[in-house]
């Protein structure tokens, strides 16, 4: 009966170990499906870089809170800035979120020579926007993305981003009559959602300005300073 016994012993064993070792498989194959979810994605875009750096996504909101304002104006530069905005273009619509804010005094966001993004659709993934936050960060130029709208996702991102000073950048939500004359004083022309999602953003996509400002309910686009 001895031998029965071992035999039913070492088949109980093998089967733990079989059972275990599957149990790894899975944890280990999920953890890497979840790592490709929430990560930025593997595939190649077009036009840019193998090597490019990924984006850096903060997503720690804490950071707003500790946030400092090393660019903000001291009140000559203010009171000079107030009196070119009454005489430049100016624009119904504000910043998207406070976090882009880089004046306190005056809640500005104010960005110097920024690359300027005007979507004719809503931005709903990060990956649509990598091209140009790559050609922003490699030109190492402040970045003014306008949409009509922007996932919670993507402008939770941004923000943060914004605060925490990855990149200079400010986002507002724009009506469809007003990015395009954003688009017209940009030099620039409304980007499609099916341009950004191939990574096709050829020089013409992007617009420049010598200095942009938005206040909570307005914007301005300064040219020819």
């Amino acid at each position: 009966m001895a031998p029965v016994y071992l035999g039913i012993v070492a088949v109980l064993v093998i089967g733990v170990a079989v059972v275990a070792y599957g149990w790894l498989s899975d944890r280990t194959a999920n953890r890497h499906r979840a790592a490709q979810v929430s990560g930025p994605p593997d595939r190649l875009i077009p036009g840019r870089p193998d090597d490019a750096a990924e984006p850096t996504y903060e997503l720690e909101l804490d950071l707003l809170a500790e946030r400092r304002y090393p660019d903000a104006l001291d009140e000559t530069e203010r009171n000079h800035l107030a009196t070119q905005l009454d005489e430049a273009p100016a624009l119904p619509h504000g910043w998207a979120d406070e976090a882009f804010v880089t004046d306190p005094d005056t809640s500005w966001s104010v960005l110097n020579s920024p690359l300027v993004l005007v979507t004719a659709e809503p931005v709903t993934t990060m990956r649509e926007l990598l091209p140009v936050l790559d050609k922003a960060r490699t030109q190492n130029a402040a970045l003014l993305i306008a949409a009509p709208r922007f996932s919670d996702e993507v402008m939770a991102t941004l923000a943060v981003n914004a605060a925490s000073r990855h990149l200079p950048l400010c986002a507002i939500t724009i009506e469809p009559d007003a990015a395009a004359e954003l688009a017209r004083h940009t030099g620039t022309h409304l980007v499609p959602r099916s341009d950004l999602q191939a990574g096709y953003l050829p020089p013409t996509s992007l617009g420049h300005c010598d200095r942009f400002v938005a206040a909570p309910k307005r914007c301005w686009v300064l040219t020819d300073l």
